[in-house]
């Protein structure tokens, strides 16, 4: 278990926790305003403080490049510049209470979580509304305790994921609004969300389980119950093989994130509650604590094992790694490993020269390290029965020999388990050789001193009875031949028993995870060849059949691109998410990004021509249509609330019947409506029913947005 240490004390309950880009801490208090401090010294570096930042604030949020800070009331949202600490933006919400703020991981975007449910995107430099993102329903009658219908957040690069209290998960690219997708694990509320890459998605309930999820296809992929009755945070660790989980109790634990095995039940523990944990870096972890106390976790380092490693202290560097799991995926436990073999080795073969007191010397620095005494152990017990071993070997009782060497693993490496492993492959060739002339009963006899060999019996039983396969079998594994290995193993399980099928079953995933790297690169050629290999195998047929998918999917895209149709190029990736990865794809999205952010500065301008303009032909895309209409709303509102600035009454008037011709009736119009009316002191002349809401897609049967 790891080691804390105090860094400091807040006066007041902690509310947030964020690492900033700088290496710096912000945390927000319930009644202190915000500290930003450094977590090497411990030393506060800065308070923050506002007159709207106070009891009555209801969210609050951090950019990770440490230049702003997002905070809410009922009424408003404020973004103040942490250098300067002057707001710059004042975004009113329109009578929509926040309950939670985000900023995405490019410190661009602020995501709000209101609530009656919505999710709602704004820029750190606008102050109108770029669009609303989704919006989660109630379930039941609203109470209390689930009066927060969105209740976590979670960003991988462009995308968002967001849980709420009705156990829905809904994630979606920010930058396009496309690839939207729900996932439902059951209806309790989602009370952690945490993306492990671009595909897999980690989720926990109020039950205390976590759900693995691919994000590509919603499909639950595997699901744990943890050790928590409840959890309030996952983790993803500086080693991405790992996950840390907190739940309302005095440790944290650490999975594994292939298998959600648990590792660690209880890697750090503390004097009380663990609220909140955040990774600094790959040394060290900062906790708050239930009673306003901030902890700091030096995590083991990759140096430090590697130190000890040169220094030989090989009990020290295991008793290091056994504190902390994470160094089990270094490059230095590796070599650690290498170490530890090449000191087994010179034991072993001490042992075999019958220099028992050098292999104890060699051995002695392993004495107390636990996960190695085992087999250190068994290493000299195994050549406490050496004599025994070789009275079995130079009386040809290969079975008893064999048999031995199962239970005492060392005495594979002496010299007469190799003898019998060279007279095993000559008597199978020779038998074969009989076989080949129809003497069967040579064969046999040539076999008979290994007859009784467990892992011999299965290979014998073959030549003897299915010779002619087994030579077509041990062809189609020579030549990589994996459809044809299938196709005899699946008829005969007991092909399945050879050594060989194992490794060719390891070569197919190799294989698989080389073709998904073709796939990524667009290289076709080397994708389709390598997946003819693997065709008609059961045993992932599913997993061929989906990069089959992936290699037309990139084809389609290719073929788009060399005719400059965009809007198909992009149509085709939002249809095919896992274009997102490779590299015309990746290409593309950030074409598309350069594109989007320059309209939405112009959206906040008003510049409702040159939103036109530059998008060109892409006007049109139907995936992407959320966005785009998104964008001409904002021009239009932007435009709207200058007249209204201005006081053109009359214009301001005039814009608001073309918006509603063009995009019907919606929430934020009808917020301007009210402040043009309350300002003008006048009543607007409208003949449409205020109760209609007409689709959002309304606009694209607007002649004056749609027309060049």
């Amino acid at each position: 278990m790891l080691e804390t240490s105090h860094c400091l004390r807040t006066r007041s309950p902690i509310l947030e926790l964020k690492k900033l880009n700088n290496n710096l801490i912000a945390l927000v208090t319930l009644q202190h305003g915000i500290k930003i401090f450094s977590y090497e010294k411990c030393e506060n570096k800065a308070t923050i403080s506002h007159e709207y930042l106070n009891s009555e604030t209801t969210a609050v949020s951090f950019s990770l490049n440490a230049e702003f800070i997002a905070f809410a009331n009922t009424s408003y949202i404020f973004i103040l510049h942490m250098a300067s600490k002057i707001v710059l933006k004042t975004i009113p919400t329109d009578g929509e209470v926040i309950q939670r703020l985000e900023f995405d991981l490019e410190s661009k975007y602020i995501i709000a979580a209101t609530q009656s449910g919505r999710i709602l995107q704004y820029r750190y430099d606008g102050s109108s509304l770029l669009g609303r993102l989704y919006s989660f329903e109630q379930i039941g009658k609203k109470t209390k305790s689930n009066s927060s219908l969105v209740s976590s957040f979670a960003f991988h690069k462009n995308i968002m994921a967001c849980g709420g209290n009705n156990g829905a998960i809904f994630t979606i690219n920010l930058h396009s609004r496309a690839n939207k997708l729900i996932i439902h694990n059951n209806t309790s509320r989602v009370s952690s969300l945490c993306f492990l890459d671009a595909t897999r998605l980690l989720s926990s309930d109020a039950k205390g389980s976590i759900y693995l999820n691919c994000v590509k296809t919603a499909k639950l992929i595997k699901k744990v119950d943890s050790t928590f009755t409840k959890i309030t945070q996952i983790l993803l660790m500086p080693n991405p093989q790992y996950f840390m989980v907190i739940g309302g109790t005095k440790h944290v634990t650490v999975y594994d994130t292939q298998s959600l095995k648990l590792l660690h039940a209880k890697y750090v523990e503390f004097d009380e509650v663990v609220t909140a944990l955040e990774i600094v870096n790959n040394k060290v972890i900062i906790a708050t604590l239930k009673h306003n106390s901030i902890e700091k976790i030096d995590l083991p380092s990759a140096e430090k094992l590697k130190s000890f490693i040169v220094s030989n202290e090989l009990d020290k560097a295991f008793d290091l790694v056994k504190k902390d799991p994470l160094l089990l995926g270094t490059r230095e436990y590796e070599v650690l490993e290498i170490v530890y073999k090449k000191t087994y080795n010179k034991a072993l073969n001490a042992l075999i020269d019958g220099n028992k007191d050098i292999a104890l010397e060699s051995t002695k620095v392993l004495k107390y390290v636990d996960v190695k005494r085992k087999e250190i152990d068994l290493l000299f017990k195994s050549f406490e029965n050496y004599p025994r071993f070789k009275s079995l070997y130079i009386e040809k009782k290969y079975a008893l020999a064999y048999a031995m060497a199962v239970k005492y693993p060392a005495l594979t490496q002496t010299f007469q388990y190799a003898k019998m492993e060279e007279l095993w492959d000559d008597a199978f060739a020779n038998a074969q050789r009989q076989i080949d002339h129809g003497h069967i009963g040579n064969a046999t006899t040539l076999l008979k001193d290994f007859a009784t060999v467990l892992d011999k019996r299965p290979l014998i039983k073959l030549m003897l009875n299915h010779n002619k396969d087994l030579q077509v079998f041990l062809q189609a594994i020579s030549s990589n031949n994996y459809k044809q290995i299938n196709s005899l193993a699946q008829s005969n399980p007991l092909f399945s028993l050879i050594a060989q099928y194992k490794t060719i079953q390891n070569d197919m995933d190799i294989e698989l995870t080389r073709v998904q790297k073709h796939i990524d690169s667009c290289d076709l050629n080397a994708a389709v060849a390598s997946l003819s290999k693997l065709q008609s195998i059961d045993s992932i047929k599913e997993k061929v059949g989906e990069q089959k998918e992936e290699c037309r999917a990139v084809k389609r895209l290719q073929d788009a691109y060399k005719l400059n149709d965009f809007i198909q190029c992009y149509e085709t990736i939002d249809k095919n998410p896992v274009l997102n990865s490779t590299k015309l794809g990746m290409l593309l999205q950030e074409h598309w990004l350069t594109i989007i952010s320059e309209c939405e500065g112009f959206a906040l301008k008003g510049n409702i021509k040159d939103i036109k303009k530059k998008l060109a032909q892409l006007i049109n895309l139907e995936t992407r249509r959320d966005k785009i209409g998104d964008l001409f709303r904002l021009a239009f509102h932007t435009k709207i609330k200058a007249f209204i600035s201005k006081k053109l009454y009359k214009k301001a008037e005039a814009l608001i019947y073309s918006y509603m011709d063009i995009f019907g009736l919606d929430n934020e119009i009808k917020s301007i409506m009210k402040t043009c009316e309350n300002k003008s002191k006048m009543k607007l002349a409208l003949t449409n029913n205020l109760s209609n809401r007409e689709n959002r897609d309304k606009w694209i049967h607007s002649e004056a947005i749609m027309q060049s």
